[in-house]
């Protein structure tokens, strides 16, 4: 994904076709920007905003070792379900160590009821 996306901004050409279909290089797949309602919905500022976030949220999931953070960034940028466990032994990536220490906690004087005044 982050070669697809990396190599993806080059594949936009100044002039007509702006985003030639590799298949029928005639046809534009951005045909849409230049038009009068294109324009005034900001498709190309739009599509290059889109590009940059795509690009940094790849970069920093791939970045990460971390298969529950991955996991996590999965669900909250792309909408899909990883199972941490699953991504561990496809790609190999080591399971986090984390500990949970409970904090402790001292009442000293309890605060007062409220149907007792």
């Amino acid at each position: 994904m982050i070669r697809i996306l990396t190599d993806m901004e080059g594949l936009i050409n100044a002039r007509s076709p702006r985003v030639p279909n590799p298949v029928n290089p005639a046809e534009d797949f951005a045909d849409k920007w230049a038009t009068p309602e294109g324009r005034a919905k900001k498709l190309e500022e739009n599509f290059r905003a889109w590009l940059a976030q795509a690009k940094a949220d790849f970069d920093v999931i791939g970045s990460s070792n971390d298969t529950i953070f991955i996991s996590a960034q999965a669900m909250q940028k792309l909408g899909s379900r990883l199972d941490p466990t699953y991504l561990r032994e496809k790609i190999g990536l080591a399971i986090p160590a984390v500990a949970f220490v409970p904090k402790p906690h001292r009442i000293v004087d309890p605060p007062a009821k409220p149907w007792r005044r």
